[in-house]
């Protein structure tokens, strides 16, 4: 019971253990971010909705994000965040949060959806709470949201016991 962050380098299957290990869990909520043609999507694990949060070189959007080279939508990550307030409330014994990063370091992203999911995790409203977060990112997320007593692991394996009886 408690606070997760798995952390792994970019690209080593974080996301992929998450689906798999979840895929017929009725008992979680939040978001996973699989890359899909090399494409970032927001995957909703309640609804299990799916919609581009990339954005191409050529997308006409009018508010985005910009990380580095990539461009994100912003009106994608506002609906995610409301599908996480919203699966809040249905206090899922499992919340996942894919990815805490650069954005959300900045203030942007996931921040304000995270800050509630650590305040709901403080009322009781949900057991457990898994953030992806990038090995490199990993003592700056821990500082930024006071994630000291959070419980850093490379793999599901010491929630599998956990996990399968959900």
């Amino acid at each position: 019971m408690g606070i997760y962050i798995l952390s792994r380098e970019v690209r080593s299957g974080k996301t992929t253990e998450l689906m798999n290990a979840f895929a017929n869990s009725n008992t979680v909520a939040g978001v996973l971010m699989p890359d899909i043609k090399g494409v970032r999507h927001i995957y909703e694990l309640a609804s299990k909705n799916i919609y581009q949060v990339q954005l191409s070189e050529k997308s006409q959007e009018a508010e985005s994000i910009q990380v580095g080279r990539f461009s994100f939508s912003k009106l994608a990550f506002q609906q995610a965040e409301q599908a996480i307030l919203e699966a809040l409330k249905t206090k899922p014994e499992w919340l996942i949060l894919d990815e805490v990063g650069k954005l959300e370091l900045q203030n942007s992203g996931f921040h304000h959806a995270l800050n509630c999911c650590l305040q709901g995790f403080k009322s009781k409203m949900f057991e457990q709470l898994i953030l992806v977060v990038r090995d490199s990112l990993c003592p700056l997320v821990i500082e930024k949201y006071n994630l000291q007593e959070a419980n850093v692991i490379q793999d599901l394996t010491p929630l599998n016991s956990f996990i399968n009886s959900s």
